[in-house]
Order: structure tokens, then sequence, then C-alpha cells
């Protein structure tokens, strides 16, 4: 339950808080619990957040298989799809339509999460993952990520363009 929570919060909040208050998901006492853990059912349906679960599962076992054995960062990759989706008045609907089998959205936008947080991870000042994952995310760096990234995919994948271009309303 614990796992399913940070999950949770990495794609509510970011993967950092998620990495970094993990003791606190289920802790009664805790801002993190009152405000975030009992509000799961205000956020997203029970079948999105077993979709962003396995998104996670996904990502960790990627990243045990890899060559660095880092990246991609599954609380990043959560964290990066939320900060794409989530505050949208339908968060759900854009979730449950990445996920349609009949598409293939969902492959290309998590190959572009995976690439998000090697590039984060490659450009960042703190590079070694175990001082990284502790430190928040830097804004200015993960926006220049995306710019770049945005201007060498989102040409080649009329499925991505299509998506951010949806999104961006």
């Amino acid at each position: 339950m614990d796992k399913l929570l940070q999950v949770y919060l990495a794609f509510i909040k970011d993967g950092h808080l998620a990495y970094t208050k993990k003791n606190a998901v289920l802790k009664e006492t805790t801002d993190i619990y009152k405000g975030y853990s009992l509000k799961v059912n205000q956020y997203l349906t029970c079948d999105n957040l077993i979709r962003l679960y396995l998104i996670y599962l996904r990502a960790e076992r990627e990243r045990a298989t890899s060559d660095d054995k880092r990246t991609p960062i599954p609380y990043y990759v959560i964290g990066f799809f939320g900060h794409f989706i989530n505050n949208k008045e339908n968060s759900n609907n854009v979730i449950e339509n990445i996920f349609e089998e009949k598409n293939s959205l969902f492959e290309s936008f998590y190959r572009y999460l995976c690439k998000l947080t090697k590039q984060y991870k490659k450009n960042h000042p703190e590079q070694e993952y175990n001082t990284l994952i502790k430190k928040p995310i830097d804004k200015v760096i993960l926006a220049k990520q995306i710019d770049d990234l945005n201007d060498i995919l989102l040409d080649a994948d009329p499925n991505l363009k299509n998506f951010f271009a949806e999104i961006s309303k």
C-alpha cells in the first residue's frame, strides 16, 4: 500500500517528494497522509492508480536491467507523467486514452518519459543517482530537457505531437 501511495504522490506532486517522504504516506499524523493519502479518490480512479503503478513497475524493471542500473528513474517517470497530465480537468480521461489498446500513444509517451529522466539525470549537476533523487526537481533543468526532447522527438512521432497539442489546450 505504501508503494502504491508513493506512486500516487509522485504523480500528484513529484518523484523527489515520493522518494523522500515514503515514510509519511501511511503515517496518520503527517501532512502527506492528511493532504494526499486520504484524497486519492479525489484525483484518480482506482483503475488509473493501478495503471500508474504498472508504469512504475515497468520503469523499475527497466532500471534494474539497464546498463547503468540507474535509469529510467521510476519515480521521475511517474512524476514527469504527472507534470504533463496532472491538474487537467479531465486527467482521468487523458490517462485512460493513453492506455487504449488500439492506440500506440502509451508506448510513445512512456519512451518519451524514460528519455526525459535519462536526459534530466545526464544534464543535472548532481548526476549520482542517490544524490539526485534526494534533491528537489530543478524546474529550470526539467524545462530545458523538455524543450530539447520536444525539438527532437515530436516531429518524428505524430502520436506524441498530437498528444502534446491536445493536453496543452
